[in-house]
C-alpha cells in the first residue's frame, strides 16, 4: 500500500503508477490443448457428509493457504463490522471505484472485465458468424447491473433473459436511469422461484430461451451467484463450499443454454477443494480458452474472482460433460436438506495433476490472488487491532492508529484512481440519464402523415404499377380496411407506449418498446389454425426511429432488416400473457400477389404467419386489405405518399378487381 501520500498531484501520479498494472490488466488466457486425452470414463464422483472447513489443498502453497485461512477466520469471527468497513474505505485504494450511472457496483465490475477482454462482451457479433441481435443470459444477478451495463452499451442490439431468486434481490431494471428494460425478459423456472440449483428450473429456463433464440441458445451467459442462506452451513463456512451447488449449476446451465462458440463469465471464490478444481477442469475442457481474472474493482480483501470462458466447443466430449454435470446437479439438489450427503470430488486428483498446463495455471492463479488478499487482510487486521487499542485510550494505540491512517488513500487520490479506471472502462463517473431523442419533434414533423389516408388504386394505376414500375413496389396484407383505419403510429417514451390516432394519443398497455421508438403499424389478432384462440400482436409496417437509431438515411430494404432485428430483440414469446407480441410485416414482391389473393375477392381471408418462439404453433390473421408499398423512396413519408391501399371498401378497385387485373 502507498504510504504518507497527500493531496499533492505528484503523489496522485505516484499512486497511479503503483497500481497501473492492476488497472490495465488483461485476461491471461489458458488455451485448450488438443493433446489432452481425458475421458469421462476416468471420473466417478466421490460422496460423503457435508463439511464446512477446508484444512488442506493441493491447489495452492500450503503455508500461504494457512496464513490466509487464519486471517479470514479472524475477520469472520470479529464483532465490529463498522471498524472493518472503516478500514476498507481508508486502506483499499479501489474500494470506491464505481460509476453512479448504474444500479450498483456490479455493473462497474462487468465494465472492468469487458475492458480486460478488449470489450469482447459488448462486441459479441465479432465472434465467429454471430448476427444481431446478440442474446445473453443473466443468471443469479439481481438487481440486474450486468444486464444494465450491456443494455446501456448496446441498446436493443442485445436481448437478455434473466433468472434469479425472487425476493429482495430480484431484478429491478425498471429503476435504471441510464437505459430501459424493453429487451430484457425475466424468467423464474418451472417452480417460479428463480432457484437455479433446482434442475427443473434449469430445464424450463433453457427450453424457453432456446425457443426464442432460433433453437440455438444465447451468445453470452453471465452469472454472479453469491451468498445464500443454507442452514447446513455456518456463517463462517468458505464460499466455495457453501456455494458449490450453485457454482456447479451455473456451469451446467451455461453448457445447456449457450450456443456453439458462445462465451461464459461466472463469479467464483476460493478454488482450494477437489470439487471446485474438478468443476473448473471440466469447464476448461469445454471451451477453446479460459481465464481466471481478479478485476481491480473486486475488493482485494475477498476471494472473489471471475472465470471467463470463450468459444464453447460443440464436440462429443462437451456433450458428455454436460450430461455428467446434469447428473451431479440432480444429486446435489436431492441432498440439499441432508447434512450426511454431499459430493466431495467429481474429477480424480491425479487426472487434474496429469494435465500439467491446467494444474500449474490454477496453482499460479490461486497463489497470486491469495498473496494479494493476504497483504490487504494483514493491513485490515492491524487497523482493527490498533483501533481497538485506541478506544481504550492508550497512547501507544492512538499513535499507531495515526501512523496507519497516514498510509491510507485519501479522497482526492481515490478520485484520481477512479477517474483513470472509469476512463479505461469507458463508462462515466456521474449518473447520466438515458439519451433522449427529439421524439416529439418527429411527431410534429410527421403529423400530416399520421392524419392522411393512403391513396386508392384505380385501373390506370394498376396497369402502370404492374407493367412499368413493378420493381418499385412490394406488398403486405393488413387486418383492417380503409374505413377502419387502425394502422397508426406508435411511439415509446419514459417506458410507456402510445398510439397516435387522427385526433389523440392513447396509452397502449402490455407492449414494450425501446424509448424514442417511432413506428408505423397495426394491432392484429393472430388466430391459431383452428380459429378458436387468438392473441394481439403489433405488426410493424415501417419505422422512423428504432430506439435512438434514426432510419431516415436507410433505404426500405435496410429498414426492413433493422425492423426484423428490432422485433426479435423485443418479442417475449414465453410471456405473452403480460406482453403483446411484436413482429415485422411480411413484404413480398408483386409477382407473387395473385397467388396470395382469394380468387372470389371475399374478405377477410386467412394469411399464414411465420411461427415464433416458445410452444410455437401455426397462426393466421384475417386480412381485409392489401398495401402496395413504394420501396424506392429513401424517406418513409415519401414512400407512404406513393403507396396504394386496396380493400373491398374501395368503390373503384376492390380485392376481386385487383385479382382479375393481375
Amino acid at each position: 500500500m502507498a504510504s504518507g501520500l497527500s493531496n499533492d498531484p505528484n503523489d496522485r501520479v505516484h499512486l497511479y503508477n503503483e497500481y497501473k498494472e492492476l488497472i490495465y490488466e488483461k485476461v491471461n488466457w489458458l488455451y485448450k490443448s488438443n493433446s489432452v486425452t481425458f475421458s469421462l470414463e476416468e471420473c466417478k464422483f466421490i460422496e460423503g457428509p457435508k463439511t464446512t472447513i477446508v484444512n488442506h489443498t493441493e491447489f495452492c502453497d500450503m503455508n500461504l493457504f494457512l496464513q490466509l485461512t487464519e486471517k479470514k477466520n479472524l475477520i469472520e469471527t470479529s464483532k465490529s463490522k463498522t471498524v472493518w468497513h472503516e478500514a476498507k474505505v481508508k486502506l483499499l485504494p479501489f474500494e470506491v471505484v464505481k460509476s453512479f450511472t448504474f444500479i450498483n457496483k456490479e455493473a462497474t465490475k462487468l465494465a472492468n472485465i469487458d475492458a480486460a477482454m478488449d470489450f469482447m462482451l459488448t462486441n459479441m457479433e465479432k465472434q465467429g458468424d454471430f448476427t444481431l441481435p446478440i442474446y445473453f443470459a443473466d443468471v443469479c444477478a439481481g438487481p440486474g447491473a450486468f444486464s444494465e451495463y450491456l443494455s446501456w452499451k448496446r441498446g436493443w442490439d442485445y436481448k437478455g433473459f434473466g433468472i434469479t431468486l425472487k425476493g429482495p434481490n430480484d431484478f429491478t431494471l425498471e429503476k435504471s436511469s441510464c437505459t430501459n428494460f424493453a429487451t430484457f425478459q425475466k424468467l423464474y423456472g418451472k417452480n417460479e422461484d428463480g432457484d437455479v440449483r433446482n434442475p427443473e428450473n434449469i430445464r424450463d429456463f433453457v427450453d424457453k430461451v432456446r425457443n426464442e433464440t432460433d433453437h440455438l441458445g444465447v451468445h453470452l451467459m453471465l452469472s454472479d451467484g453469491s451468498h445464500i442462506e443454507d442452514e447446513n452451513y455456518s456463517s463462517y463456512c468458505p464460499e466455495e463450499i457453501m456455494l458449490k451447488n450453485l457454482h456447479l449449476c451455473q456451469c451446467y446451465l451455461a453448457l445447456e443454454v449457450l450456443r456453439p462458440h458462445g462465451t461464459f463469465v461466472t463469479k467464483l471464490f476460493e478454488v482450494f477443494t477437489p470439487f471446485s478444481a474438478g468443476l473448473l477442469y471440466l469447464i476448461y475442457l469445454c471451451f477453446e480458452r479460459v481465464s481466471i481474472l481478479k478485476p481491480v474493482t473486486s475488493r482485494v480483501s475477498t476471494s472473489e474472482r471471475y472465470l471467463i470462458c470463450n468459444d464453447l466447443r460443440n464436440d462429443a466430449r462437451t456433450k458428455d460433460i454436460r450430461r455428467y454435470l446434469a447428473t451431479i446437479a440432480e444429486k446435489l439438489w436431492n441432498y440439499r436438506d441432508s447434512p450426511e450427503n454431499d459430493i466431495l470430488e467429481i474429477v480424480p486428483l491425479n487426472v487434474i495433476k496429469t494435465d500439467k498446463t491446467f494444474y500449474e495455471y490454477l496453482r499460479t492463479s490461486n497463489a497470486r490472488i491469495a498473496r494479494e488478499q493476504l497483504v490487504s487482510l494483514l493491513k485490515l487486521v492491524e487497523f482493527y487491532k490498533v483501533k481497538a487499542a485506541s478506544v481504550t485510550g492508550t497512547i501507544e494505540g492512538t499513535n499507531t492508529i495515526n501512523n496507519i491512517s497516514s498510509g491510507s488513500v485519501i479522497g482526492s487520490q481515490k478520485k484520481y484512481l477512479t477517474g483513470k479506471c472509469l476512463n479505461y472502462f469507458q463508462i462515466p463517473y456521474e449518473a447520466v440519464s438515458e439519451d433522449s431523442y427529439l421524439l416529439f419533434e418527429f411527431l410534429t414533423l410527421y403529423e400530416s402523415e399520421m392524419k392522411q389516408k393512403i391513396p386508392q388504386f384505380n385501373l390506370d394505376a394498376i396497369r402502370s404499377t404492374f407493367n412499368t414500375f413493378k420493381d418499385n413496389y412490394m406488398y403486405c396484407f393488413l387486418a383492417s380496411n380503409r374505413n377502419e383505419y387502425p394502422y397508426n403510429f406508435y411511439f415509446a417514451k419514459n417506458n410507456t407506449v402510445y398510439k397516435i390516432t387522427k385526433t389523440k394519443r392513447i396509452t397502449v398497455n402490455n407492449i414494450t418498446l425501446s424509448n424514442d421508438t417511432l413506428i408505423y403499424g397495426e394491432l392484429v389478432k393472430e388466430y391459431q389454425e383452428d380459429g378458436t384462440k387468438y392473441r394481439d400482436s403489433l405488426h410493424v409496417i415501417d419505422a422512423i426511429s428504432l430506439g435512438t437509431t434514426y432510419l431516415g438515411r436507410y433505404n426500405f430494404k435496410k429498414r426492413l432488416e433493422l425492423i426484423e432485428r428490432f422485433c426479435k430483440a423485443h418479442n417475449k414469446e414465453s410471456d405473452l400473457l403480460r406482453c403483446r407480441r411484436i413482429r415485422p410485416k411480411i413484404f413480398k414482391t408483386l409477382d407473387t400477389l395473385k397467388n396470395d389473393l382469394p380468387s372470389n375477392g371475399e374478405t377477410p381471408f386467412d394469411v399464414e404467419l411465420p411461427t415464433l418462439g416458445y410452444q410455437s404453433q401455426k397462426e393466421v390473421f384475417k386480412a381485409k386489405s392489401v398495401l402496395i408499398y413504394n420501396i424506392t423512396e429513401m424517406t418513409f413519408q415519401k414512400g407512404l405518399n406513393k403507396s396504394y391501399l386496396v380493400s373491398n371498401s374501395n368503390n373503384v378497385v376492390n380485392i376481386r378487381k385487383l385479382y382479375e387485373a393481375l
